[in-house]
């Protein structure tokens, strides 16, 4: 036998082991192969007990706490006033109540997430704030000298 027939042969003989296997495995009938062959599914319990929960990252449980039961509009941040703002390529600051806070920081229990030239975004009780920075405050035009506006 040439070496080719060989290998030939050993695939059909490995393809039909692999069938008979499958068939075997999972119970189709060879008499009646259109039979039902669907598997009944029990239903599972899970209980991990104290274990954790391997989806579950490892903020979320803090997240999950810093929310509260209070309805949205009665969730509002101590009053922070946003006094300047600065940003260079080493990071964003702000000035909130007289005092500097970066991305990150934590002032009266409120954490700063980002700063921008519009403001500084912040996170209160797993809700989002916007504090306006003061340029934005500013209501109405500025006149300049010659007749236009800014």
């Amino acid at each position: 036998m040439k070496r080719r027939e060989f290998i030939i042969l050993n695939i059909i003989i490995f393809s039909g082991s692999l069938l008979l296997w499958c068939a075997y495995v999972y119970g189709v009938d060879s008499e009646n192969p259109q039979a039902d062959t669907s598997l009944e599914m029990g239903s599972l319990e899970y209980n991990s007990g104290n274990l954790k929960d391997p989806f579950e990252g490892p903020f979320d449980k803090q997240e999950k706490e810093n929310i509260s039961s209070e309805k949205p509009e009665d969730i509002k941040p101590p009053d922070l006033v946003v006094q300047g703002i600065t940003w260079s390529e080493n990071g964003n600051r702000a000035i909130i109540n007289n005092k500097v806070v970066s991305a990150g920081d934590t002032l009266e229990g409120v954490k700063v997430t980002r700063i921008d030239k519009d403001g500084v975004v912040v996170v209160y009780k797993g809700r989002q704030h916007i504090l306006e920075a003061p340029a934005k405050k500013m209501t109405g035009s500025v006149k300049n000298t010659e007749g236009g506006t800014k």
